[in-house]
Parts: structure tokens; sequence; C-alpha cells
């Protein structure tokens, strides 16, 4: 990324398991006026360009052993696809970012590009994730980060959940110059007003517009769905990620 990036604004970038409510985080910044991108997904309001460059990159950046040359080949990708997202921004240093979920998984590549950069880490509690529909990420990179998964693909699902929330976690707290904030899907839903207050001081917008955004928060009836399921058992590292993100975890099975 070339140093005129000094002269746009920090980004904040979105990033999740898939299915924890990043599009509406991305449509209350773009309504508090942040550039979130002219060319967006219809479904799920992803940045095109930046989902056209993962496509090509992901599965190589996500090993964490690429090489220089390789880096350095992603990184113009990169750049193109920021230019291209950033289309139509009304001037340079105007406030953006952009939602993908598997932003949580680069934080390394960006922060590297952006020093700066603010990275809102959505969460939705995995048990729930678990049992969703949603389980692209599971079978486009299960195979590498949980090889085996095919045998109890809602095991497979908690704990690649836990494997990529505290890998975001830790490398976006540990990285010198990034901003995190962490929203919880379940905090979005029932303390709307609030959490979108804490999410707006984050990024730097005014505050004053939370209690409006927050009517347009309509919670998933899928919320708390694991209690009426066939309980997952929990391993050790599935427990420990629920703990640490806030989640109770007290009467749930043991893997």
């Amino acid at each position: 990324m070339s140093s005129d990036t000094e002269l746009f604004a920090p980004p904040v970038i979105i990033g999740a398991l898939g299915g924890s409510g990043t599009r509406v985080v991305t449509r209350i910044l773009r309504d508090a006026g942040w550039w979130m991108g002219g060319k967006l997904s219809a479904s799920s309001e992803d940045s095109l360009p930046v989902r056209s460059f993962l496509a090509k990159w992901f599965d190589r950046l996500l090993v964490g052993d690429a090489s220089a040359e390789m880096i350095e080949n992603a990184r113009a990708d990169f750049s193109d696809a920021i230019a291209e997202h950033r289309q139509g921004i009304a001037h340079e240093a105007a406030p953006w970012g952009w939602k993908n979920p598997r932003n949580m998984w680069l934080m390394e590549f960006f922060a590297a590009s952006y020093p700066r950069i603010k990275f809102v880490h959505m969460l939705r509690d995995g048990r729930d994730m678990s049992y969703s529909n949603n389980a692209y990420f599971l079978r486009q990179y299960g195979d590498r980060l949980y090889p085996g998964w095919r045998k109890n693909a809602r095991v497979a699902q908690m704990e690649i959940w836990g494997i990529g929330n505290r890998r975001a976690a830790s490398a976006a707290r540990d990285l010198p110059g990034v901003a995190y904030h962490l929203l919880r899907y379940e905090d979005l839903c029932s303390k709307p007003a609030e959490a979108i207050a804490a999410l707006l001081e984050f990024v730097g917008a005014p505050s004053g517009d939370a209690e409006g955004f927050a009517k347009r928060v309509q919670p998933s009836s899928g919320i708390g769905r694991w209690r009426e399921m066939e309980p997952l058992p929990l391993s050790e590292l599935s427990r420990a990620a629920l703990e640490q993100f806030g989640y109770q975890t007290n009467g749930c099975a043991r893997a």
C-alpha cells in the first residue's frame, strides 16, 4: 500500500463469523456518514472489490507463512481493491471502511496497510452459530482449520468460532495502533441504543442518533436457539472462548 494512504482517515472494518449480524452494523455506519463502498453485495452488504480480493488471496494469507514476494503481490492487489472500493467517496479524508466477515482472520495483513485501523469485532453466541445453516466458512476452510470437521459439523462450527474469535481479539489487541471494539449481537439486540452509542463513540461519530438507529435493529428469532436443541458438547477451547467473551457455560456438557 502506498504512502498516500496517510491522506485517508483510518478505515473501520467489520469482521465476524458469517451470520453474526454484521449487516446491520454496516447500515448504521453508512447512515452515520461512513463510506462503506459503492459496490456492495445486495444480500450481505459486503464490499465486492474486497470480496474479489479475498477470493484470490484469503486462503494463502490464512496460512501465516506466505513469502515476502507473495505478500507484496497481495498488497498490490489489495491496493487496487481499495481504490475500487473508494470510488465515489465524497473526498479523500471522508470517514470510510468496509465489511466482510473474513476480515477478522487477517488483522495482521490489514494493519500492515493501515496501522491505525479500527476493527469492529462482531460476536454472536457460538452455540447459536453452531445450529445455524450458515456454514459457508466451515465448508470452505474447515479442512485447513479443523481437519475431520465432517464427522460432526456442529461441533466443528463451535470450534471454528472459538479459534477465529480468539485469534481476532488477540491480534487486534496486540497490534500497535489498532483500535478494537467488541460488539456482541445479543447486546445489540437487547440494549440497542446503548450498544449503538458505544459503537458510534468508538468510530468517532456523534452519538445523538443512537436512539433512531436502535429502532432499525430487528432481533433474530434464533437468539438462544441452542437451549432448545440437542446439547452440544463443549471442548475446553470452546468453553474458554465462550467465557472469554462473556457467555455463561454453566450446565453445558463437556466434550
